[in-house]
């Protein structure tokens, strides 16, 4: 939990989801343990701090996670974003209880993710484009793919690692992270603060790490839903779901079917089911 939340932003959170939610203060007051009148007197200016009891029972209380109701100001955020905050953090919350089957896409794979023999990728994010060529050089299939991010376009780099998450209806979710390529220069010209940023091999300059999320629904094209650029209000939540995605998946998980079979043998169980009644 952030200990350095501002209360202004807190206590208006508090009074936006009591009203969004139809709830009455004084109800709410008695749910979570503190005295009628209390939100009102603590939401006033220079008055100190609320303990962290109280903060942990209220969002329990109006359902909402600690860092949306202590760092989001939801009174200024849209319906839509205030959708994909409650997106957003049912995801961090469910991969933290090891629920979820993300699934790793590292850059290197996906800055040459290959082309049919129709040029189309095989990769449901990506486009074709034509090869570059400056020799005259042929080629059997003169496409190569790309993916067009909503934040550097054609200009995008693959520049950490990917995740995809299989949903509803056989769509699958997207955790992009890309910076755009702002030039090719020598090693000479990169200037002195940004040699942290020289790729040796083609001596490129990145502009900032961006972080975005798409859905492809398995029928037409991918849709873009929300970055880290741009939106100060998802910023934080798309960078702590990448982080927390990004941390589960150096943990080892079982899945679902290899699950039933070692809860079988801690039960003394290794004979084999019938094929009649699959168990999962």
């Amino acid at each position: 939990m952030n200990v350095n939340f501002n209360p202004r932003t807190l206590f208006e959170n508090i009074e936006f989801l009591l009203k969004t939610q139809g709830r009455k203060i004084g109800e709410v007051e008695n749910a979570v343990g503190v005295s009628a009148g209390y939100i009102s007197r603590n939401s006033k200016e220079n008055s100190s701090k609320p303990g962290i009891e109280f903060i942990i029972n209220i969002a329990r209380e109006l359902n909402v996670s600690l860092d949306t109701l202590l760092t989001v100001n939801l009174v200024e955020c849209t319906p839509t974003e205030q959708y994909l905050i409650s997106f957003i953090d049912k995801l961090k919350n469910d991969t933290e209880r090891d629920e979820l089957a993300w699934n790793k896409e590292v850059a290197q794979d996906l800055n040459s993710v290959p082309v049919d023999e129709n040029g189309i990728p095989n990769h449901p994010l990506f486009v074709p484009k034509e090869k570059p060529v400056d020799d005259g050089t042929y080629f059997d299939v003169p496409y190569e793919s790309y993916f067009p991010s909503h934040s550097y376009g054609k200009d995008t780099l693959i520049s950490g690692d990917c995740f995809d998450l299989s949903l509803k209806n056989y769509s699958k979710l997207y955790l992009m992270a890309v910076t755009k390529v702002l030039t090719q220069k020598t090693d000479a010209e990169i200037p002195s603060d940004k040699e942290e940023q020289r790729d040796t091999g083609k001596n490129k300059i990145f502009d900032p790490l961006a972080i975005e999320l798409w859905m492809d629904l398995s029928q037409g094209p991918a849709q873009y839903l929300c970055s880290t650029r741009g939106n100060p209000s998802l910023r934080d939540k798309i960078l702590i779901l990448y982080s927390t995605v990004s941390e589960n998946s150096n943990h080892p998980h079982v899945k679902k079917d290899v699950r039933y079979i070692i809860d079988s043998f801690m039960k003394n169980d290794i004979e084999n089911d019938s094929l009649d009644a699959p168990p999962f």
